[in-house]
């Protein structure tokens, strides 16, 4: 192997494990979120009708004519960021392959537990706080008026 390919090889096989470190250790699990307590989030009028992912935040907003509410988008097995899948709203897990389904019930696993949903509040100036250290329901929504 000369020293270009080789150095292209190290490259692309540094790129590819940062890419899968950063995927599968997130930084933050379900007891770091609630020791960290509330932060704030957004505007809710930022928040779009139906289910949006924020990654950044770790969070799925759900936004219906209930009010808003939000749950993990960290999978209960070993903190995975999860995805999206196109067929039907659910989420997966890309590293060991848990399913949930649009409101964080788990239907296979390795994962055991539902993704835990939020407790909202809204702050006189229209941001949302979230409290992680609060679950609710997968019904709770924080009513709007």
């Amino acid at each position: 192997m000369n020293k270009r390919s080789r150095r292209k090889f190290l490259i692309g096989g540094s790129a590819s494990l940062c890419l899968a470190t950063l995927n599968s250790c997130n930084g933050a699990n379900q007891e770091d979120l609630e020791r960290r307590g509330s932060a704030e989030l957004m505007h809710f009028s930022t928040v779009p009708p139906g289910v949006s992912l924020h990654p950044v935040e770790r969070l799925v907003m759900v936004r219906d004519s209930n009010g808003i509410g939000a749950f993990s988008l960290l999978c209960t097995h070993q903190t995975c960021l999860l995805t999206q899948e196109n067929s039907g709203g659910g989420f997966f897990c890309p590293c060991h392959g848990s399913q949930f389904d649009k409101i964080g019930r788990v239907i296979a696993g390795p994962a055991a537990k539902d993704l835990p949903w939020y407790e909202l509040s809204l702050l006189p100036n229209g941001v949302l706080q979230i409290n992680f250290a609060k679950h609710v329901s997968s019904n709770w929504r924080l009513q709007i008026g």
